[in-house]
């Protein structure tokens, strides 16, 4: 058993970074990535290679073991010295015959915990992405390879539970690998559709800019990610068994044996062009043509034929003879007991561990075909950087600093490093046998260039941060501890060079959830970070003493520092809330809180599913409604307002550039002059209005809601007054000189209730009438406002009605809601895409759930080779809870789903609908008067009965007259 490597050896290895690798694992749910994890840690013999694949070292959690799910993202630092030296590779980087030090990063595959695969993802230059052969490309496996793309991520390709095509699916050779070839080529398809989403979005700048074509451009732009068992990237694997190999591993064997070139070999056994060559046994010659249809492939032949005959002689149909001349063969050492085990599985494990160990593969391809940091970083650049050119007085500067980031110089002046999460360290010192009393958080960090020591004074960069001295958005720290994890422990070091993943102490009060870190504040931070699905599910807890509400609170704002992507509010009407990405995470979320953050008992109440309001497209043929008149409670001003449906292309630009929009109003609240993000946004949105016919009212935008900044647009259509834009330059909107229609002093007491109307509208926005969940693609324009009243009266009536600013507020509103009503009022909801895998027998019981829980199917499709169906179906939020333990109910286990966040989607009925024909009332069941609404009825009355807001409803149903006892007779 190999010996563990100590902290002083692993702190050697940080100092060079041409020989660290930052890797992470990346798989679907349940595809083998802790498995494989658990054989490269035996590797180093931290854990007994035994254990391998049973012990899920990485999964430290308690939950974690019990689902056998990962939940969190964790690292571990490896050493491993690679079998031989590269020098002279085109395009590649040496690979000296000493130490590596490999940080390698487990990473959850359910798509709740996708915020911890960001989190790993940014910190690392390389990733493995593991598929399970049987079950093939998932939707999480695309999620993944999505990410990675987008973060400048080198992958390699692991085909992992080779096994099961034997064991399971019974699969000869040549059908395993024709399987196989179909799994690689569906990957291959799938990063080609993130380079022509690319070349898509930049393609035709890029193309502008040159002066070129398109198709010239085309080679400017990163070329899409291939993978091939013959450039090395891909490798052949059973995380169960503990063995895998690439195409180099059998090249030098069977060249041996031929008396062949193993650099020609390598090329027979996979053609880089794919095509398929064959070894004629007779003329000893390799072509690409089959004599008679009766050769193999060379990789059928010598490579898959041979790991089929070993799984045959030891598991399949155990024969001891054939067994022994195997390992002979092989010249294995394995003692009799290993090898006629009575458990064959182990038997199994103990020969091809020996023949194709595992670890030993995963970690060489990871060395050769996976990037240091000192060859990654300038790639990353352009990603990592802002791409806004920096301010003239700090250009030097910042120049200089992202010149050293991009050559990883640990010597570098400036010490630049990036947090992407902050997690508790009291989950390490429970599993270590620590003491938990007290909270204390480590931040995931990676440092990019200089060299960072515990004691130093850094300087913590916050998402808004500009490059000066002064700045508000920045905060010093001091670093009183770095650490190298290791997976369940952390060891202690003095000093983290660039190129390092470690963990960071000190950070607790100055870092919420990511942030950039530098030792001078003339430093630009880093980009956001991606996250593939926001929070949506939400739930109001309390304590169950009402005395501990202060701990309650306290445990909140740690869990909202200790996970990436949950968020924890406290609403207006006072309740406690906590929004997650979806139902595990959520149980996971509200575990922390009980046993490790706030440490009391809290009361949970149903989820909180968030809607949203909007209004339809007027149906073809109807009437144009007359505006909504609404007047101030004191009868003396009457507002005319009317509600539309925004264009599609205005709501989905407003709703994509939300942050921006945040950032650009925060900018103009704050004095500071119209930045070119700003310009460009605006001028972006006049685009969207010119696109769908909206030109002309482009001069009439009034606000933006809710908060300023909403998808729901204020416009003016007084008749000669000229309004000014809440927040928007006016210079932008461009607004022209409306005809003096109305004399002054009227526009001058409509210019005096400007900030009243749009209060009003924020308010109608920020809580719709339906069910007082935000609005979203809706236009109110104020067709006119009436002031019959004089400024005494006015004034005199404010006793009796509240001051006039209010009334206003309260008129406006009204008045937009009533908007609203008289319009195609709808529901939004969001939708979850659900893909359910289940056994043919039981695909009409699957069928039958999802349909209850109403799912819109798409897709039904049959797995090759298998008999497992997959259905792509569409799934409402509200209707998932539970889904999950119901398939498995219904199904006896044969159903597995998995649920990803595709966006939000209009109902179709509208919630106050109410059957009018008898043909209506026969169809849609007339005498139950509930159902007869549908489910935008059903789902408004359960919101507004959470929210306290009257609902119609019927208390008794079907009454009967109540017995009382019999009379003594």
């Amino acid at each position: 058993m190999a010996r563990a490597p100590t902290a002083q050896e692993l702190g050697v290895l940080t100092r060079d970074p041409s020989r660290i690798r930052n890797v992470t694992i990346l798989a679907h749910v349940d595809h083998g990535k802790t498995s494989l994890t658990d054989s490269l840690i035996a590797s180093n013999g931290i854990i007994s290679a035994r254990l391998a694949g049973k012990l899920r070292f990485m999964d430290s959690r308690e939950d974690e073991q019990l689902r056998a799910i990962t939940m969190k993202s964790s690292s571990i630092s490896l050493s491993y010295t690679p079998e031989r030296e590269l020098s002279d590779r085109p395009g590649k980087w040496p690979v000296p015959t000493e130490p590596h030090l490999i940080n390698v990063m487990d990473s959850p595959g359910h798509v709740d915990f996708c915020s911890e695969v960001s989190s790993a993802l940014r910190l690392c230059d390389g990733a493995l992405v593991i598929v399970d052969v049987v079950e093939g490309v998932r939707t999480q496996t695309v999620a993944v390879l999505r990410q990675a793309w987008q973060e400048h991520i080198s992958p390699c390709l692991v085909l992992n539970k080779i096994d099961r095509l034997i064991s399971e699916l019974q699969m000869d050779s040549a059908d395993a690998y024709t399987h196989m070839v179909r799994i690689i080529e569906q990957v291959n398809a799938t990063c080609a559709t993130f380079h022509q989403e690319l070349l898509m979005l930049e393609g035709d700048s890029m193309a502008a800019a040159s002066g070129h074509s398109l198709w010239e451009a085309q080679d400017q732009i990163r070329p899409p990610l291939v993978f091939s068992p013959a450039k090395g990237n891909v490798a052949f694997a059973s995380a169960t068994f503990n063995w895998a190999f690439r195409i180099d591993d059998f090249a030098k064997m069977v060249a041996q044996r031929l008396g062949m070139k193993e650099e020609g070999l390598r090329k027979a056994l996979w053609a880089e062009d794919g095509g398929d060559c064959y070894f004629n046994p007779k003329t000893k010659a390799v072509g690409r043509k089959s004599e008679n249809g009766k050769l193999k492939p060379m990789f059928v032949q010598f490579i898959l034929d041979q790991v089929w005959a070993v799984h045959k002689a030891v598991l399949l149909e155990p024969d001891q003879d054939q067994a022994r001349k195997i390992v002979a063969a092989l010249k294995l050492k394995v003692s009799e007991k290993e090898l006629f085990n009575k458990n064959s599985e182990e038997a199994l494990r103990a020969v091809m561990s020996r023949w194709l160990p595992l670890a030993a593969c995963v970690l060489q391809m990871a060395v050769e075909e996976l990037p240091s940091p000192v060859v990654a970083q300038p790639e990353r650049m352009t990603m990592l950087l802002p791409s806004a050119a920096p301010p003239e007085a700090s250009a030097a500067q910042i120049l200089e600093q992202e010149k050293s980031f991009a050559s990883c110089d640990t010597a570098a002046g400036t010490t630049l490093a990036f947090v992407s999460k902050m997690f508790s360290g009291d989950v390490i010192g429970a599993v270590a046998g620590g003491n938990t009393d007290t909270h204390s958080f480590i931040g995931f960090a990676r440092v990019f260039s200089g060299t960072l020591k515990v004691g130093d004074t850094i300087q913590v960069l916050h998402p808004r941060h500009e490059a000066v001295e002064d700045s508000q958005h920045a905060t010093s720290a001091v670093v009183t501890s770095l650490h190298l994890m290791m997976g369940r422990d952390l060891l202690d070091l003095d000093s983290a060079p660039a190129g390092c993943v470690c963990g960071i102490g000190g950070l607790q009060e100055h870092v919420l959830k990511y942030a950039t870190l530098c030792s001078t504040r003339i430093c630009r931070p880093l980009n956001f970070m991606a996250f593939q699905a926001l929070p949506i599910v939400r739930v109001a807890v309390e304590p169950m003493n009402p005395m501990q509400q202060p701990e309650l609170v306290r445990g909140l704002q740690l869990l909202n520092q200790a996970d990436p992507s949950v968020e924890t509010r406290i609403q207006e009407s006072g309740e406690l809330v906590v929004v997650a990405s979806g139902e595990m995470h959520l149980e996971r979320c509200l575990k922390d809180l009980r046993e490790l953050f706030a440490k009391i008992d809290i009361h949970v109440s149903p989820p909180l599913v968030q809607f949203k309001e909007t209004l339809g497209p007027v149906p073809a043929g109807t009437q144009p409604r007359a505006p909504a008149m609404q007047a101030t409670p004191n009868k003396l001003c009457d507002f005319a307002i009317r509600a539309v449906q925004l264009p599609e292309k205005i709501r989905a630009y407003m709703v994509q550039n939300g942050e921006a929009m945040k950032t650009a109003y925060a900018e103009q609240v704050a004095g500071k002059a119209v930045s070119p993000q700003t310009k460009s946004l605006v001028d972006g949105l006049q685009e969207c209005f010119k696109a769908e016919g909206w030109a002309d009212h482009w001069s009439k935008v009034w606000a933006l809601g809710p908060r300023h900044v909403g998808p729901n647009i204020l416009l003016n259509s007084i008749p000669g007054f000229q309004q000014k834009p809440n927040w928007l330059p006016l210079e932008l909107i461009r607004a022209l000189e409306a005809p003096a229609a109305q004399d002054s002093e009227v526009k001058e007491r409509i210019r005096g209730m400007e900030g009243s109307i749009i209060s009003g509208f924020q308010l109608c926005t920020v809580a719709g009438p339906l069910c007082e969940e935000p609005m979203e693609g809706v236009a109110i324009f104020i067709e006119n406002v009436q002031i019959s009243g004089t400024p005494e009266e006015m004034t005199t009536t404010t006793e009796t009605y509240g001051p006039w600013s209010g009334q206003v507020i309260s008129a406006v509103k009204d008045g937009c809601r009533a908007a609203f009503l008289e319009g195609e009022r709808r529901l939004v909801e969001a939708i979850f895409n659900c893909e359910v895998q289940t056994s043919a027998d039981m695909l009409g019981k699957a069928y039958a759930v999802l349909n209850r829980r109403r799912a819109n199917i798409v897709e039904e499709r049959m797995k090759e080779g298998t008999d497992i169906f997959v259905v792509d179906a569409k799934l409402p939020v509200c209707e998932s809870f539970g889904l999950v333990g119901d398939l498995r109910k219904q199904t006896s286990g044969a159903a597995q789903c998995h649920l990803v966040l595709a966006g939000w989607t209009m109902m179709e009925s509208d919630p106050f609908w109410e059957p009018a024909t008898e043909e209506e009332l026969e169809d849609f069941d007339g005498n139950d008067v509930t159902n007869a609404r549908g489910a935008a009825k059903k789902w408004m009355d359960i919101v507004r009965k959470r929210k306290g807001l009257p609902v119609e409803e019927k208390l008794v149903e079907h009454a009967e007259k109540q017995r009382t006892r019999a009379k003594r007779k």
